[in-house]
């Protein structure tokens, strides 16, 4: 082949993109000089290319960029359509370019010196995946980048305990473990799932393995984990001694004489200085207290607790109430059955003369709580007195009303009835006007109360 004609092209000084002129007689070109790559600079052919036509490139530059994000480095020298690769960009190397008619094809052929440089960069780009391999910004020695390698490039079976990560496989990496269940040491010592979500269940170790059982015995477990314990589950073995106390008896109990402890014959329970039951000697000695002979009581006497504290006895063939002496006709007791005599009517006038009251609030009376008098103590404000009900009272009952203070008292009527004034007028209520004024009223034993006089 005749070299028509070289053309030089110093890479320091040069006007990038350099256009390589495919009609002109020069088909050689010497590329030399040093660059540092700050973008990305091309070579390209100008004009029309023809079937077979070459064009050579003797390459001794010394270009310069980072790797940092691929083979060719961060920026890159293409030659004819062709990335010259890293490794080439500092070493000499011819660089054969030949149309075949739809594209150029681009051969590098490597110097002596340039050879130990060849690396994985130098493969043909459509066989090398740019996303899995990145070259070493120091060396430009391609490694696999990161995060570069994923389920297509792993063999089954390839990632080892060693390569994860401590800490590295979070729960979110886990497989899907079924609600409610564990992760147990299993059989051969493989890890294993256990369900523990049956309400009222618990894990427990058996020796062997984790189970999940139902709760048994005296007592029952809920699902919010409240323990109940069974009826006649608790058993005297079980109550510590000295621990059972009064509190702890029912008021129903019924403790019979069969439950308590056995006494010796002429014992009796009694309370010893500390308070507590102890047994007894039932004797002459322990009852000379008693105005009577040991076993026996002298006749019309009653046993009855004295003001000491012990047990006297008590003549009853003369009864006293509160200190003084109750006598009484055969015909006055029998009445307390319900009978009428001066024993009632003595009774009658004590209670009409002592039951009044004062009230100072507004007051709502029933038949029940009916009293024969009222003093309305208006000293603190208004009082207001609501009578009962008049059928519910006994005909002719009689009631006074007497006004203190000096704000105004009020007698009204039960509800949907009326009193009657001195004029024969009805009306809903009556006021007790000025301090120490008053009225009495007496029940028709229907429906109305009616005035008697005025005070």
């Amino acid at each position: 082949m005749e070299v028509k004609s070289f053309k030089a092209i110093d890479v320091s000084t040069a006007s990038f993109p350099v256009l390589c002129l495919l009609d002109s007689p020069v088909i050689q070109y010497k590329a030399y000089g040093t660059k540092a790559l700050s973008a990305n600079v091309t070579i390209d052919p100008s004009g029309t290319a023809k079937e077979g036509m070459i064009v050579l490139f003797d390459y001794r530059a010394t270009i310069t960029t980072t790797v940092a994000v691929s083979r060719f480095g961060d920026y890159s020298l293409t030659i004819f359509g062709t990335k010259l690769p890293y490794s080439f960009l500092a070493k000499k190397c011819k660089i054969f370019c030949e149309y075949h008619g739809a594209a150029w094809a681009v051969y590098i052929l490597p110097s002596i010196d340039s050879i130990p440089a060849i690396k994985l960069e130098m493969i043909d780009p459509t066989i090398l995946d740019d996303t899995t391999l990145a070259a070493d910004g120091t060396t430009g020695i391609f490694k696999v980048k990161d995060a570069g390698v994923g389920a297509t490039q792993l063999a089954t079976n390839a990632v080892e305990e060693a390569k994860i990560k401590d800490k590295a496989a979070t729960l979110a990496k886990m497989a899907d473990l079924a609600r409610g269940s564990i992760i147990v040491g299993g059989a051969s010592d493989r890890p294993a799932a256990l369900s523990g979500k049956t309400s009222a269940y618990i894990l427990i170790g058996n020796g062997t393995d984790v189970i999940s059982v139902p709760v048994s015995g005296d007592v029952t477990i809920a699902a919010d984990g409240t323990v109940t314990i069974g009826a006649a589950k608790i058993l005297s073995a079980m109550i510590k001694s000295g621990e059972l106390v009064a509190a702890h008896l029912s008021a129903a109990a019924a403790v019979a004489f069969t439950q308590m402890a056995a006494l010796t014959a002429s014992k009796v329970p009694v309370l010893n200085a500390s308070g507590f039951i102890e047994a007894g000697t039932l004797d002459a000695a322990n009852l000379t207290f008693l105005d009577v002979t040991a076993g026996t009581l002298t006749a019309s006497k009653a046993l009855v607790v004295s003001a000491a504290g012990k047990i006297d006895t008590l003549d009853i063939t003369a009864p006293k109430f509160n200190g003084t002496s109750v006598t009484a006709t055969a015909a006055e007791i029998n009445f307390c059955a319900g009978g009428t005599s001066a024993f009632q009517t003595q009774i009658d006038a004590v209670a009409g003369k002592t039951e009044y009251t004062t009230i100072s609030t507004n007051t709502i009376v029933t038949a029940a709580t009916l009293k024969r008098s009222y003093i309305l103590d208006t000293s603190t404000g208004t009082v207001d007195l609501t009578m009962p009900d008049a059928s519910t009272v006994d005909a002719n009952t009689v009631v006074e009303f007497i006004c203190k203070g000096g704000n105004a008292a009020t007698v009204i009527a039960h509800a949907g009835q009326s009193i009657e004034d001195q004029s024969g007028s009805e009306v809903a209520s009556l006021a007790c006007s000025g301090s120490g004024g008053g009225f009495k009223v007496v029940c028709d034993g229907v429906s109305v109360w009616k005035v008697l006089f005025y005070t």
